[in-house]
């Protein structure tokens, strides 16, 4: 929510329990992400044809769904500038109809992991550990508020 200083998401059940425990709090709007988190993110609308050097430096980019709807030689043009933003072993998520094969040799494929790509094999190497399909995480169940005693009177004895 742009207009709070809460960032609420949905789509957290494909997340490992763990992780989802770890980084999120759950709300009564939905998981909230913890504020030691969200201090650490920058959100913000940004046209992927202008000059990238203000945004400073990547460890992860999320640029899912956007590279669609670019021609061949425009994505490549994007994809060589934010590889050129991204640290080494940096990480680059694209949609799941995007890829970067025949567009981009900067950027490998993460094996097991749709629309995830790295810019070493290092970085590559570390998601060998992690489950294709992550057990999804359960709602957790809010706290039952303490029953009160049943209120005795004449009428029911």
């Amino acid at each position: 929510r742009r207009h709070t200083r809460s960032f609420h998401v949905t789509g957290v059940q494909t997340c490992a329990l763990p992780i989802l425990l770890k980084h999120f709090s759950q709300k009564a709007e939905g998981w909230e992400i913890v504020p030691q988190l969200r201090a650490m993110i920058n959100f913000r609308e940004f046209n992927l044809l202008s000059d990238m050097k203000p945004l400073g430096t990547f460890d992860v980019v999320f640029c899912r769904n956007v590279l669609i709807y670019f021609d061949q030689p425009t994505k490549s043009d994007v994809l060589a500038r934010i590889r050129a933003r991204m640290r080494e072993d940096s990480i680059l998520y694209l949609g799941g109809a995007e890829t970067v094969l025949g567009v981009s040799e900067a950027f490998r494929p993460v094996n097991g992991q749709r629309g995830l790509y790295s810019t070493t094999d290092a970085a590559a190497s570390v998601w060998d550990k992690v489950p294709a399909s992550p057990e999804p995480a359960r709602v957790l169940p809010k706290a039952a508020a303490p029953s009160a005693p049943p209120i005795r009177t004449a009428a029911n004895g």
